[in-house]
């Protein structure tokens, strides 16, 4: 069995990152967090630490209080969707300072594909017809997923593919099979 790891590319799942900063306060009745700050913050501080979000959408109704719990969802350009979980962790006045981190993830199959291979090439020094995983991936991958490498000859194999917590992705190929 060849194995094969490498970190992928920060696009690919963005895992924890986490995102400390200013967020304003409305106040009608019980105060809550102004989602639309929180949602531009997480833009710009992932942006600032390597990890582009094209869109966060964070549930609305956030208590202004000290471990309320605040709950977002994200896209990469890749189109790997991130399950961003966090909490306010202090409240002054009118503002207030939050943390998230990206959880979990589903990413397109394509995407870790196109990873896979590129790891495989370049650790195994080998160039792979093909790679194809399933079209969902979830991340972390737990423990694996089964994905198809076609060789240059074109052999098939199965290769395990793993993308764990810290964003490690790892390919194990089997001896080819035809």
């Amino acid at each position: 069995m060849r194995s094969s790891r490498r970190r992928p590319a920060r696009a690919l799942t963005g895992l924890s990152i986490a995102v400390a900063a200013g967020l304003g306060l409305s106040a009608c009745g019980t105060s809550t967090i102004k989602t639309d700050q929180v949602e531009s913050t997480i833009v710009k501080q992932f942006a600032a630490q390597g990890v582009k979000l094209t869109d966060v959408d964070c549930e609305d109704g956030v208590k202004a209080e000290v471990d309320a719990r605040i709950n977002c969802t994200a896209l990469n350009p890749t189109e790997t969707k991130l399950v961003l979980e966090g909490k306010v962790t202090k409240i002054d006045g009118d503002k207030g300072s939050f943390q998230v981190k990206a959880v979990r993830g589903i990413a397109k199959g394509t995407v870790v594909a196109e990873q896979a291979k590129m790891i495989y090439d370049a650790q195994v020094g080998e160039t792979a017809r093909a790679f194809t995983c399933p079209a969902e991936v979830p991340l972390p991958t737990t423990p694996s997923v089964t994905c198809k490498l076609t060789a240059e000859d074109g052999k098939t194999s199965d290769a395990k593919v793993t993308v764990d917590a810290q964003n490690q992705l790892r390919v194990e190929v089997a001896d080819a099979s035809k």
